[in-house]
């Protein structure tokens, strides 16, 4: 089983937007295994993004479960990936308990100084559970500096990161309620990596 935890301590750094596409990624790659996004977060948008779905004729094609530090376990051992959400702020219990179960945890952030504050204190505390991988988001696309500057931080601290980033997209946002897609935007990339980076 492959497991993949979503977690940044910061909020709006899509880490609801990139557990559903790279889920969809996931599905669309590996069409015979059975999958599903654990919804972590009691905001609850990822249950919320399926079941808009399901009501709209055009069901995920995967499962979405809510769980919490307890059950979580239970919660995936019958499928053969799943994706965690987890909730911004220091989320302690589920959090930990999902870093336990984790193989990798991606850790989206855009490229402010505020963001990038928040990611170092995820990634240290990721990174001390197993892999930790930082995924740049919301990226504009000709705003190169700004990406060059976050990689050159990233490899000075030696920490792992995407070479492949998310841009910034009106179309990213409007995805939320159906199956993203056709265009992943680099999602479908970012799993590439991710499968060479695990040996998957």
């Amino acid at each position: 089983m492959k497991t993949i935890l979503i977690a940044n301590t910061k909020g709006g750094c899509a880490k609801t937007t990139t557990a559903m596409y790279l889920a969809t990624a996931l599905a669309h790659s590996s069409p015979s295994l059975k999958g599903v996004v654990i919804d972590g977060d009691p905001q609850g948008t990822a249950t919320e993004w399926a079941l808009r779905a399901e009501e709209d004729g055009a069901p995920l094609p995967f499962d979405v479960d809510s769980a919490n530090r307890s059950n979580l376990q239970r919660k995936i051992s019958s499928y053969d990936w799943a994706v965690i959400d987890t909730e911004p702020g220091e989320g302690k219990g589920f959090t930990d308990a999902a870093l336990a179960l984790a193989d990798v945890a991606i850790i989206p952030t855009r490229t402010t100084a505020a963001d990038m504050e928040r990611m170092w204190a995820t990634e240290k505390v990721a990174s001390q559970h197993g892999e930790a991988i930082v995924l740049i988001t919301q990226s504009p696309t000709s705003n190169t500096v700004d990406r060059r500057e976050a990689f050159s931080a990233l490899d000075a601290q030696g920490v792992s990161y995407f070479e492949t980033f998310i841009p910034f997209r009106t179309d990213i946002g409007r995805a939320v309620g159906t199956v993203p897609g056709p265009k992943m935007h680099n999602y479908d990339e970012v799993l590439a990596e991710l499968k060479e980076a695990m040996q998957w």
